[in-house]
């Protein structure tokens, strides 16, 4: 009877080594490593928390990190949103009733249409690839403001996607300028017996009565230059600075036109400055 009892302790006494080793077997086996710990323990980015950086170095190292939009669809959620892109000199911004206007570097402002199928289409332009293709490339700015926004490189397939949706809008926009105005006529005289004439966009020069040049004026063009015979009425020229001259008519409309030396007008190639 006392050998038993003996025989019984031992046992239990085993039986609580081998729970003990269990246990501490699964506490070693479980516990997580330090870089895992370390991980757990690091506080969530702001994109993991569900905030977007509109811009600054944070904006940037996303980019450059290959997240090249990371604002975009929480932003495009919302019906109230506008999006501004920078690029060439102009300031372009679209809106999601389908309205894209911009300023270009001569200071004037224009409009055109996104189509419904365009704006769809812009919804997923943060799935393209914004990684540059040549080096010391341009930079087109997407904000949500008029800042610096989100810098993407010009030849990135991003990049390629903006510029050629802003193309399509303007070129659009240009034929129906051209439409809408219908009928206009622009004769001006300039230095050196040199003249230009204007008819429904189909430009003649001549010089001392002999012509030297006929073309079809582009929609860009035709734009341009009704535009700039709009703004005429709006300047006031010193006389010895003018180096041409003449009449514009449009919409049942004449008014004067005068170019002074070096300005940029559409047709400045033509003109003689001295």
């Amino acid at each position: 009877m006392h050998g038993g009892s003996s025989t019984m302790r031992a046992r239990v006494w085993l039986y609580g080594l081998w729970a003990g080793l269990a246990a501490v077997a699964s506490i070693v086996l479980h516990y997580p490593s330090n870089s895992q710990a370390l991980a757990d323990a690091r506080p969530p980015t702001l994109l993991e928390r569900g905030y977007a950086p509109l811009t600054g170095p944070l904006l940037a190292a996303e980019v450059a990190a290959g997240n090249c939009l990371p604002f975009w669809r929480p932003i495009l959620a919302h019906p109230g949103w506008e999006i501004h892109i920078g690029m060439l000199g102009s300031t372009i911004s679209i809106t999601p009733g389908g309205w894209m206007s911009w300023w270009g570097p001569d200071d004037v402002w224009r409009g055109g249409d996104v189509t419904s199928a365009e704006l769809a289409w812009l919804h997923d332009l943060d799935r393209l690839d914004c990684r540059p293709t040549v080096a010391n490339d341009q930079v087109i700015h997407v904000s949500l403001t008029s800042g610096e926004g989100a810098p993407i490189p010009a030849s990135s397939p991003l990049g390629k996607a903006l510029r050629d949706l802003v193309d399509r809008v303007s070129a659009r926009a240009d034929r129906q300028e051209r439409e809408r105005i219908g009928d206009f006529e622009l004769d001006v005289v300039a230095r050196g017996g040199v003249r230009l004439h204007v008819q429904n966009g189909d430009l003649t020069v001549t010089r001392r009565g002999k012509r030297i040049a006929d073309e079809r004026l582009s929609d860009r063009t035709y734009a341009d230059l009704i535009e700039w015979v709009r703004r005429q009425e709006d300047f006031h020229y010193v006389r010895d600075l003018v180096v041409a001259h003449g009449t514009a008519s449009y919409w049942n409309r004449h008014t004067g036109v005068a170019i002074v030396s070096d300005e940029a007008w559409p047709l400045a190639t033509w003109v003689p400055t001295d």
